[in-house]
């Protein structure tokens, strides 16, 4: 299934990646869960690379709601987090 990734920002400024499949694919259940699995698996992506970066920003995947939110601490910390997830997105073919 393809799924269209469209980074955005939280109300505290934060990247928010969605993922939005096409509707007529999200028949049944097991669409979902090809969906939750991509999440969770950029999310294991993200929180494998802040590892190696020392970063200590939270890894929040909200599969209920078709997204995945990055914690910051600073929004100066912005724009190191948005290339962090470009960097992931990409190796798992999202990008």
């Amino acid at each position: 299934m393809k799924f269209r990734v469209t980074i955005g920002r939280s109300d505290a400024g934060s990247p928010v990646i969605n993922f939005t499949p096409p509707v007529r694919d999200l028949t049944g259940p097991q669409e979902y869960r090809e969906l939750n699995a991509i999440i969770y698996e950029v999310a294991v992506g993200l929180e494998r690379r802040c590892a190696d970066l020392n970063a200590p920003w939270v890894i929040s995947p909200e599969a209920y709601a078709s997204r995945l939110v990055v914690e910051l601490l600073h929004e100066r910390e912005a724009a190191a987090a948005e290339a962090m997830i470009a960097s992931v997105l990409a190796e798992k073919g999202l990008g």
